[in-house]
């Protein structure tokens, strides 16, 4: 998600692991925005927030009933209609990982017990103070959890903004049914946190992959040339 910040960059860094022989090829997928502040705050959003980052209620003329709350509509554009359409084009497996930032990554932190088409759902420094966290309070206890794995990166400025995140941590830490991975960037902030979360958070993700493929086979040793 994100494709207008991020695409160029998954892109290379994908690319640049699979040749490292850290995570197998991938084809990427990405999902643009037409506008930052209508279009996204629409897709990304199932409510109105009654706060900003900051925790003021002092909020962004885009965060309204006219524009936010599309969430389950962009959902179902997804999995209707994006990922069938791939599939279509391409030779692709049953493994499909969905990558979100920020808003994006809110938004996927409301899909965790939905019924969506993705089997690894990564959270890049997600945006869990929106509406006060109803990210976090809309988890039922005791339900599953959609998907296979579970990554999340958070770093901690503004305060507000971190102290949610690292509550959604603490809480999943403890209640992930499947297998779960959150870390803590205090050297990034909520722009450059990106980076070393893909980085980290895929060669997680295929840590069993690496270990197979990552050491060079040994070179048979070089023959003499005749004289």
């Amino acid at each position: 998600l994100d494709a207008e910040e991020h695409f160029q960059l998954v892109v290379a860094l994908a690319n640049e692991l699979s040749a490292s022989k850290k995570i197998p090829p991938h084809l990427v997928v990405g999902i643009p925005h037409l506008s930052m502040k209508y279009e996204r705050v629409r897709d990304l959003t199932f409510s109105v927030s009654n706060v900003n980052p900051y925790g003021d209620a002092v909020l962004p003329p885009f965060f309204n009933d006219t524009v936010c709350g599309g969430g389950q509509q962009f959902l179902a554009f997804l999995c209707t209609e994006a990922v069938p359409w791939v599939d279509s084009l391409f030779s692709t497996t049953s493994q499909k990982i969905i990558l979100g930032h920020s808003l994006s990554g809110n938004f996927l932190a409301n899909l965790l017990q939905a019924e969506h088409v993705f089997t690894h759902v990564q959270l890049y420094d997600p945006s869990i103070w929106y509406s006060e966290g109803e990210a976090l309070s809309s988890i039922i206890p005791g339900k599953p959890f959609t998907g296979k794995s579970l990554y999340l990166s958070y770093q901690h400025n503004p305060a507000f903004h971190g102290n949610w995140a690292k509550a959604f941590h603490e809480f999943l830490a403890e209640n992930a049914p499947q297998p779960y991975c959150g870390k803590s960037f205090e050297q990034e902030n909520h722009k450059s946190i990106y980076l070393p979360s893909f980085l980290d958070g895929m060669q997680w993700l295929y840590a069993d992959y690496r270990n197979a493929h990552f050491h060079l086979k040994k070179e048979k040793p070089y023959q003499t040339r005749p004289q």
